[in-house]
């Protein structure tokens, strides 16, 4: 795979609590979001591995199978949901390219 763009949206009073990891079908996984942005509200963010970060080190796994987004939130004082999330990965294949998105 040479590509991963992941984009989640999460309401949240206090997005400093939350912490976010992808896990790919192969078991590795890469922390998206850990506990930053303090007391903002309200998480909606898009992570590209084009970008240097945290999913470069995804680029390469196998495409197929569950890819887990797990959202937890480390302080019991807030809360908030989980309104939207979606993947788009892109093959490596030799010629054209088609992005797989899974919503």
């Amino acid at each position: 795979m040479s590509r991963i763009i992941v984009g989640v949206d999460i309401k949240h009073t206090y997005i400093g609590d939350l912490r976010i990891v992808l896990t790919a079908p192969s078991g590795q996984s890469a922390v998206l979001h850990g506990q930053l942005g303090g007391s903002s509200d309200d998480l909606v963010a898009t992570y590209d591995s084009a970008s240097p970060g945290v999913l470069t080190g995804m680029l390469g796994q196998a495409m197929q199978g569950d890819w887990v987004l797990s959202v937890s939130d480390l302080v019991s004082q807030d809360v908030g949901q989980l309104r939207n999330w979606n993947i788009a990965l892109t093959s490596a294949a030799v010629g054209v390219s088609q992005p797989l998105v899974i919503a």
